[in-house]
């Protein structure tokens, strides 16, 4: 709420004695006599004074005497308070300026005549115009009350609520001059004609203090009928008004208290007129049009790009200035200043340079973005400090100043290629970021620049650094290159040869053979088994990010194999000290095993070994993941498969002749053991997910039981080897799959392959398996006691009973039973050899793979 008091201002001036007179005085000038006048101008105090001595203080005076046709009969500009002067009697108009510290002149014009706006006084300016009359008797008077040319605002601010805390207060809106003799003269409508005053720094939750103006008679604005209307939204345009700043948190609050002769409509402000406001404000009341509330956030994102304590370039950075506001149509300006740095080499808003001209805040109540560039050619330990400052206005003047350093620095990326890595020395940061193939090492330098060396791993030779991801721009040979900055952002590459063996010369497949110990191997990781689409089976190309080794023969971990990575498309490993089977697994970023790949680590060639059938069919000598051909050693019975599976399942622990048994010793990783899934496991399979898609990514889970069919997937496809049986016939035509377990130029052998006619058997090795005849002459090869793979129990067991072989076809049961496969069955001594279909799909055969 806010109280006016008027007061009159008596100036008291005392008339000095005048010795001189006008020069060209007639006869009728003089006559009658003169009379002598005395006229005294004494001061009256200002009620409630802040300032006592100021506001009374008359230190100069500008005196004219008219006579009663206008013209001027005398000016003096003095310093005394006194004035005496003769005149004969009449009438007479006085004019007196008191305080404008200047000779006005005999003769002002009208402009010399208004006085300018002061940000302080120490002397208020005073006028007064009067006319009075002298008689033979003397003048009728001897004082003179003259005015204040200003107005004095006096306010007094309490905060009442305690997360309110004032910033500033100042006066907006103040005429910049004011006619000395005619303080009711009509306000200028030119805007260049007012300015705004001093802004007050304040604190904590009270305040006062007082301020001066000149007169602005802005009228009244009838419809305002509640103080909290008198606000800029119904004010006129050039009205005066307090304006207090103040925060609630991070809000900026603005508070609008317009002058006038009441708290409504009158929005006129006098001279001579002590205004004085006491102020509470009880809060963030955005009903209250006096009250702007908004906040303000400025951002840069320039840490987005930082290593430990310096940034880089990396195209345009933004700055974020978020407002929230309760007053869209506040506008809300900027500025930009360059504070350190190469000023030419910055831009803004496209704006180039040092400084740039204001901006609009675009966006009033949301985001707003603005580009931000630093980019020399090179950062140099001289230009590296980028240093700028956001100065924001509202209407009112600057409602923030926010200042951003940055230490920019030159940054080079290192990218090894696969099978090597990078190591960094004289940077002023280095460091790794990104991970698997897209891993890279970073290292920040300025003008001197910084070495990065190169070193290969096992398998590897380093072959040089280049500037392209092509490896067409060769820098250097040498592993530590030199590197000194030519730009802000670098590029470069390492490139490393492989040492390793590829096995995918011949083609892919989901089995390799690799013979050597201590030997690193490499093959496309790229490709579904052979990659080829075959009836109803369709490859998809393969994107992993990592190789792990899921499972090996043995009790002693990275025996069989000691390592294995995943790079540009390829897996890379190593074998162990030991020969034997081992599955390494391609994992996606989210950590599902995508595809697997069986390695058979044994030193064997199967060509040189292979036998003729009188089919024409070329088998192997042995079983598939065999490791001996020692039919007394279990290792000879070789890998165990679920029908059109890839994935090989281990042999069993023992060779003696009992009625089930466990699996062989392995190291697995941790949650690829081998194990059983089924309805008949706790927890049981879902239905669902009797699917060649979950059995890709758990190579190491016998599915069984399924409730619905002996086999481990649904809906049947009886492709899934290679047969390319409609379903209801076998068909002649066999080709490789997808799925197929052999290594690449073998596969799962058709029925046909083995003639019953020269198929038959030879002898046995006890607990050991068969000698077999394959063709008309009396060449044999071994076939052990192999049994079957079951888990519809809930866990992994072999049957071999009565010295049972029993080896996997590529076709499935044409007959009633879709969800049995044929196999190869050789019975104990009643010789019987025969193809039979009694096997369950989910049960598990070893394969004995053919060329193709």
């Amino acid at each position: 709420m806010k109280r006016i008091q008027q007061l009159v201002l008596l100036l008291s001036v005392l008339l000095v004695t005048l010795t001189g007179c006008r020069e060209s005085l007639t006869e009728e000038d003089v006559m009658p006599r003169g009379v002598a006048v005395e006229i005294a101008v004494r001061p009256d105090g200002m009620q409630e004074q802040t300032r006592s001595t100021d506001e009374e203080a008359i230190d100069d005076l500008n005196f004219y005497l008219y006579d009663s046709r206008g013209e001027l009969l005398l000016h003096r500009y003095q310093q005394a308070t006194i004035l005496r002067f003769e005149v004969v009697p009449g009438h007479y108009r006085m004019r007196f300026a008191a305080n404008l510290g200047r000779d006005l002149g005999a003769d002002p014009s009208e402009e010399e005549l208004r006085i300018s706006n002061a940000e302080s006084y120490e002397r208020l300016p005073m006028a007064a115009e009067e006319e009075f009359d002298v008689t033979s008797a003397g003048a009728n008077c001897s004082t003179v009350e003259v005015r204040r040319c200003v107005a004095k605002v006096s306010y007094e601010i309490d905060v009442k609520d305690p997360n309110i805390e004032l910033r500033s207060v100042q006066l907006i809106s103040l005429p910049r001059t004011a006619a000395l003799f005619d303080p009711e003269a009509a306000p200028s409508s030119d805007p260049a004609d007012y300015t705004d005053g001093p802004e007050t720094t304040l604190t904590g939750t009270t305040a006062s203090g007082a301020c001066y103006l000149f007169p602005n008679l802005q009228g009244t604005v009838p419809s305002i009928t509640d103080q909290r209307q008198k606000s800029p939204e119904h004010a006129p345009e050039h009205a005066s008004y307090l304006l207090i700043r103040a925060a609630n948190g991070s809000r900026n609050l603005l508070y609008t208290v317009y002058l006038g002769g009441n708290n409504t409509s009158d929005f006129n402000v006098r001279a001579n007129v002590h205004y004085t406001f006491r102020i509470s404000i009880l809060g963030d009341d955005e009903i209250d049009t006096r009250v702007y509330s908004y906040s303000i956030q400025v951002w840069d994102d320039f840490d987005d790009y930082r290593f430990g304590d310096y940034c880089i370039y990396e195209g345009t950075t933004l700055l974020h200035i978020d407002v929230e506001n309760n007053d869209e149509e506040l506008p809300l300006t900027g500025t930009f200043a360059v504070i350190s740095g190469e000023s030419s080499k910055v831009f803004f808003d496209d704006f180039h340079g040092e400084s740039g001209p204001d901006f609009k805040v675009y966006n009033p109540n949301s985001t707003n973005l603005l580009g931000v560039q630093y980019s020399p050619t090179v950062y140099t330990s001289a230009n590296s400090r980028f240093a700028y400052r956001i100065t924001l206005r509202d209407p009112y003047g600057v409602c923030g100043t926010y200042d951003f350093e940055h230490q920019m620095a030159n940054v080079v990326y290192a990218k090894p290629s696969t099978g090597g890595t990078i190591s960094v020395s004289g940077a002023l940061w280095s460091g790794e970021t990104g991970s698997g193939s897209s891993l890279r090492s970073v290292a920040l330098c300025y003008e001197q620049g910084c070495s990065l060396t190169a070193r290969a791993g096992a398998g590897y030779l380093f072959e040089g650094w280049y500037s392209d991801s092509g490896y067409t721009q060769r820098l250097s040979t040498s592993a530590t290159y030199a590197f000194r900055p030519q730009q802000t952002r670098t590029e470069l590459y390492a490139r490393f040869k492989s040492t390793a063996t590829p096995l995918d010369g011949n083609g892919t497949a989901n089995c390799y053979i690799a013979p050597k110990l201590r030997t690193f191997y490499s093959f496309n990781a790229t490709v579904q088994g052979n990659g080829r689409s075959t009836q109803n089976v369709t490859p998809k190309k393969l994107s992993g990010v990592e190789a792990r080794i899921l499972w090996e023969t043995g009790s002693v971990r990275n025996a069989v194999i000691r390592s294995a990575e995943y790079a540009d498309g390829r897996i890379c490993f190593e074998t162990g000290t030991a020969h034997g089977n081992a599955v390494i697994g391609l994992f996606d970023a989210a950590g599902t095993c995508i595809w697997s790949w069986h390695i058979w680590a044994v030193d064997y060639d199967p060509l040189s070994t292979a036998k003729t059938y009188s089919t024409g069919a070329v088998f192997m000598d042995r079983n598939l993941g065999a490791e001996t051909t020692s039919l007394t050693d279990v290792r000879s019975k070789g890998m165990y498969y679920q029908w059109g599976r890839k994935d090989p399942f281990i042999y069993p622990s023992t060779n003696a002749p009992t009625t089930y048994y466990t699996p062989a010793a392995v190291t697995s990783l941790e949650g690829y053991e081998f194990k059983s899934y089924g309805r008949n496991t706790s927890p049981s399979l879902p239905t669902s997910d009797y699917t060649v898609q979950w059995a890709i990514e758990h190579p190491t889970t016998v599915m069984a039981g399924n409730p619905y069919s002996g086999s481990w997937h649904n809906p049947l496809n009886p492709n899934l080897w290679g047969n390319y049986t409609n379903g209801t016939t076998a068909s002649t035509v066999n080709r490789k799959t997808i799925y197929d377990p052999c290594p690449p130029g073998w596969r799962v052998p058709h029925t046909e392959a083995w003639d019953k006619n020269y198929f038959k058997k030879a002898t046995y090795v006890n607990d050991g398996g068969w000698y077999m005849y394959y063709s008309s002459g009396s060449s044999t090869t071994l076939y052990p006691f192999s049994g079957y793979l079951d888990g519809s129990s809930g866990k992994l067991q072999y049957y071999w009973p009565a010295y049972q072989v029993r080896v996997w076809t590529n076709t499935p049961n044409l007959g009633s039973s879709k969800d049995y496969g044929q196999y190869l069955y050789i019975l104990d001594e009643s010789g019987i050899v025969a193809i039979t279909n009694s096997a369950r799909l989910d049960e598990g055969l070893v394969v004995r793979c053919i060329r193709e």
